[in-house]
């Protein structure tokens, strides 16, 4: 089935997910990059629990990329890959953030949008 569904797509499944596509999760690179997902996850829990907080926050720079200042996200939120969300910014529970997001505001919804400025 997998085979006729992705005919004529030369791409990798790492690739495929990379770009946002439909994929099957069965690339090696793509349980290397779980596993080590799943690992900084939890040596940040560790080093926040243990109140590191530099160490901390270097560790959740390596599992995130990059992080912005000063922004609140409620419970559930889903970042999704790509989003920039800018400095001094909240993100209301249960939001779906699609598109980057300024600085300054409240955003809320599914998907996400601007409610108003800080």
């Amino acid at each position: 089935m997998a085979a006729d569904y992705f005919a004529g797509d030369p791409r990798t499944n790492w690739d495929r997910m990379r770009d946002g596509d439909d994929y099957i999760a069965d690339d090696p690179r793509i349980f290397e990059a779980t596993n080590r997902a799943a690992q900084l996850a939890a040596r940040f829990e560790q080093e926040v629990l243990a109140g590191d907080d530099a160490v901390a926050r270097a560790t959740l720079v390596d599992l995130l990329g990059s992080l912005g200042d000063n922004v609140w996200l409620g419970g559930g939120v889903i970042v999704c890959p790509g989003v920039t969300i800018g400095d001094d910014s909240v993100i209301g529970a249960g939001s779906v953030v699609t598109r980057d997001i300024p600085a300054g505001v409240i955003a809320v919804g599914n998907p996400a949008r601007v409610l108003r400025s800080l």
